[in-house]
């Protein structure tokens, strides 16, 4: 077809009506009257509302920025309800991995909140310069909620959260913290009421993170031994106590940890009137095979000396295994844990012969230990027949057949054991 171009001229333009066709078709007025085949996408609805900060966010970016410390872009993070926005430097091109990485580490925040949704306590906390230390940013302690009064009843504190808050208490392992300081420090710190056993296993658990589990030293024990006996097979150190009072108390104290087990030592006095642990042990109970293992042991560490005697309670397994390790060496009864059997045994008149029995373990003479056993068979004569069946050589200071001087108790192992309570 021929037209003429914008200088008049006639010019011919080949399939001309074909491209007219085409461009009609293809305008922007002829779409328009095209008939749409989708389904309507209905009204645009707003997104709902914001009750609670941080609890919807917005998030977009600023890009092409002039470069500041390598960055060109800020990514911009708005609090729908609170309206505050936090910007962050970060990378052209950052991708959706890095954006989520540069929210928690700048914007995320820790909010404690009532589990009442109505009540208006909170707490919140943020990180400070991106530390492990935290800024108080608001706390709100008013509850506004109706159930108030049932949210403070059933507050609760498990024992691990309690463990880890007075875990410090025990960094002096010569601290004494028991669970009833834990409850009453809980009750006056944060106003919660913890039980006994609530607290007692609170304890057990801060102990067990800064000295570890029990099982785990009980574990090592048989590697320790095995390597001893390896390297020194068949040894044992031997340490004489010639400079100090040939007196051994022997006593026994039982374990409260997991392990139920019973801590035994051996004591005296040194020189200067000190308390000299000599030998200690763990067995699984007092029995006879225990005991004959102890005093077999320390007689070969410690030896026999001349005027030596033992101290102790009147266990059976104990009195046994003294005669027969020990056949010349006397064997003295603790005059209090004698003195307890005959309370539990004379009830009703303990109050008579308190007075009288331990003037007679005192008595220097003859005369006076008569005298008091008198007075003493005039209360009961049944004390006097279960204090002869104990054996006066056993108690009695006059019948003693070495010097026990003033060694009468069993007290400097009972030191021992309360130096120990904090380990047991």
């Amino acid at each position: 077809m021929a037209k003429r171009d914008i200088f008049g001229r006639r010019v011919y333009v080949p399939k001309f009506g074909d491209i007219r066709r085409r461009i009609i078709s293809e305008s922007h007025k002829t779409m328009w009257d095209k008939v749409e085949q989708q389904k309507p996408g209905g009204l645009l609805e707003p997104l709902p509302v914001a009750e609670r900060p941080w609890e919807s966010v917005t998030m977009d970016f600023i890009t092409c920025l002039p470069k500041s410390g390598g960055y060109s872009t800020i990514m911009v993070v708005v609090d729908r309800f609170s309206k505050y926005a936090t910007f962050m430097p970060a990378s052209p091109g950052c991708t959706a991995k890095e954006a989520a990485k540069l929210f928690f580490k700048n914007v995320v925040n820790y909010i404690l909140l009532c589990i009442s949704e109505d009540c208006e306590w909170r707490f919140k906390v943020s990180s400070i310069n991106k530390s492990q230390m935290f800024k108080v940013r608001e706390f709100n302690d008013k509850h506004t909620c109706p159930l108030k009064d049932k949210v403070y009843e059933q507050r609760q504190a498990s024992s691990s959260l309690i463990g880890g808050i007075i875990r410090s208490k025990f960094a002096n392992h010569k601290r004494k913290y028991t669970p009833k300081d834990i409850i009453n420090d809980v009750k006056s710190d944060f106003g919660v009421d913890v039980s006994y056993m609530l607290a007692w296993r609170a304890k057990e658990k801060a102990m067990n993170f800064l000295r570890g589990e029990p099982a785990d030293s009980y574990n090592k024990l048989s590697g320790y031994l095995y390597t001893i006996d390896m390297t020194y097979p068949g040894s044992h150190i031997t340490m004489g106590f010639d400079h100090c009072r040939p007196i051994v108390v022997v006593d026994t104290n039982h374990r409260k940890s997991a392990y139920t087990r019973t801590f035994v030592s051996a004591s005296t006095l040194d020189g200067a009137v000190h308390i000299l642990p000599l030998a200690y042990g763990v067995i699984d109970s007092e029995n006879d095979v225990a005991w004959s293992w102890f005093f077999e042991q320390f007689k070969e560490a410690c030896g026999q000396r001349e005027n030596m005697c033992i101290i102790s309670d009147r266990n059976k397994s104990i009195i046994k295994y003294v005669s027969r390790v020990y056949p010349t060496v006397p064997h003295f009864a603790c005059i209090w844990h004698l003195w307890n059997s005959v309370y539990k045994k004379f009830k009703k008149i303990h109050s008579k012969l308190s007075e009288i029995y331990f003037s007679m373990e005192k008595a220097y003479t003859q005369d006076e230990f008569d005298s008091l056993m008198e007075k003493m068979e005039k209360v009961d004569i049944q004390v006097k027949e279960y204090l002869e069946l104990a054996g006066y050589e056993k108690w009695v200071r006059l019948y003693a057949p070495v010097n026990r001087r003033w060694t009468i108790t069993s007290n400097i192992a009972e030191s021992i054991n309360t130096a120990l309570v904090l380990a047991r």
